[in-house]
């Protein structure tokens, strides 16, 4: 029986019509160029370089075109400004020192309060470099460990003394009185 029925169904597939002949690939691009080729071809493409902006230009109805103003509209100035110019009155401020002097009611504790801060930190490690500066470790890695403290400590103090100084500046562009700062 599967004899049979394997006989059956070959003759079944053989007797079946043939698919016709497929189309290539190659066949299909020439039938689209083909076909492509017989459109309009564009006269004149235009780009953006071909526009130019008529500054008294009217709308249909008569009315003058109104020109999109550019920038950054800025509260300070009450109008339009550059990215350049923004930060040509952001740095000018920096430098005169607005930005650091804040409220006029706190700017005095403010500054006085920095400093003071400032100053007790560097007196601490300015104590602490020089006891470990004159201690005599007994053992080689008691000084080692000594050595790497004293290391730390005076990167500490050389850092505070760089923020005394920037402080210092920063007073002076402020226009704060000396005398807050001592």
């Amino acid at each position: 029986m599967p004899f049979v029925l394997l006989l059956l169904t070959s003759l079944i597939a053989l007797s079946a019509p043939s698919p016709l002949a497929a189309q290539t690939l190659g066949d299909i691009a020439r039938q689209e160029e083909a076909r492509r080729g017989t459109g309009k071809k564009a006269e004149r493409s235009f780009t953006n370089a071909d526009l130019k902006v008529d500054s008294a230009a009217e709308s249909p109805d008569g009315t003058a075109v109104v020109d999109t103003p550019r920038g950054f509209f800025s509260l300070s100035s009450g109008g339009y400004v550059s990215a350049e110019e923004i930060i040509a009155r952001s740095e000018a401020a920096i430098a005169k020192g607005e930005a650091a002097k804040g409220d006029d009611n706190r700017a005095e504790a403010y500054w006085r309060d920095r400093a003071q801060r400032i100053r007790t930190d560097r007196d601490n490690a300015q104590r602490q470099v020089t006891t470990l500066a004159a201690a005599q470790p007994a053992s080689t890695s008691e000084q080692a460990v000594t050595k790497k403290a004293l290391d730390r400590a005076q990167a500490v103090l050389d850092n505070l003394e760089q923020q005394w100084l920037k402080l210092r500046t920063q007073a002076g562009a402020a226009g704060v009185p000396k005398a807050w700062v001592q």
